[in-house]
């Protein structure tokens, strides 16, 4: 980093992006430049990124200016998990929607692209988009043995992301979709605002 180079406040790829990102009102974000590389080498041409950072602020304006869509496309290993989860409260407070992607077998977007053509990834990434609830209620559940204090740590960290959106009416919409589809008390909801 220095005076000339800010990598919180650039987007690799960005330039070259803009107009599918806008075409298709969605962007990838991915955390190397080998793996914009890659999918750009696949055809998939809405995608940038972070410069293996948390998504910050200036990079999230960025993205704004095109789509209110992100996509998280990080590693799936235990850095790029870490990444995601502190990149979603940030994106979410700038009243941006965000999904998730997540990769099997500890796989990134380049090493899990090299060898599928552009439909088998388009496909992948469209079949197994997640919403941020979804994402964290799977992450925190499989990591935790699910006794009464360690689901109030799941339930918390949930409730938080949702008290994160701005858009009221958005977020009372996401409260009620997560307390009907994860079975859970409806007094949680009054911990969303």
């Amino acid at each position: 980093e220095s005076i000339i180079y800010n990598k919180s406040k650039i987007l690799y790829g960005l330039y070259n992006s803009k107009s599918e990102i806008v075409k298709k009102d969605n962007c990838y974000v991915v955390e190397g430049y080998t793996d914009v590389m890659r999918f750009h080498q696949k055809g998939i041409k809405n995608v940038v990124s972070s410069s293996g950072t948390a998504l910050s602020i200036d990079q999230i304006n960025l993205i704004r200016r095109l789509t209110k869509n992100i996509t998280m496309l990080y590693d799936s290993d235990k850095a790029g998990v870490s990444a995601t989860v502190r990149s979603i409260d940030i994106i979410l407070e700038q009243n941006m929607n965000v999904s998730v992607v997540l990769f099997p077998n500890n796989e990134d977007p380049d090493s899990f692209a090299s060898n599928k053509d552009t439909n088998e990834i388009e496909n992948f990434l469209d079949n197994n988009s997640i919403d941020f609830i979804e994402f964290k209620a799977k992450l925190l559940n499989d990591s935790l043995k699910k006794s009464p204090t360690e689901k109030a740590k799941i339930i918390n960290e949930i409730v938080l992301s949702i008290s994160k959106i701005p858009d009221r009416i958005s977020t009372l919409s996401l409260s009620f979709l997560w307390l009907t589809n994860f079975d859970c008390p409806g007094f949680l909801l009054s911990r969303c605002f």
